[in-house]
């Protein structure tokens, strides 16, 4: 995905299908979801992190 735009103040829904590869479980572990910034950088400034659980 090349970007996501996000509106403070305003109840956004958003779906991404991810990728069905073998030897991936997503039934466990976590996903880490990263919102950055534009950056000249080689590595993005994080504005904002979680990290959910998959069950």
């Amino acid at each position: 995905m090349k970007g996501l735009a996000v509106y403070a103040n305003v109840f956004r829904q958003f779906q991404l299908e991810l990728d069905k590869k073998p030897g991936i479980d997503y039934h466990n572990g976590k996903l880490r979801i990263s919102y950055t910034k534009p950056s000249k950088d080689a590595v993005p400034d994080p504005m904002a992190q979680t990290e959910l659980p998959l069950h």
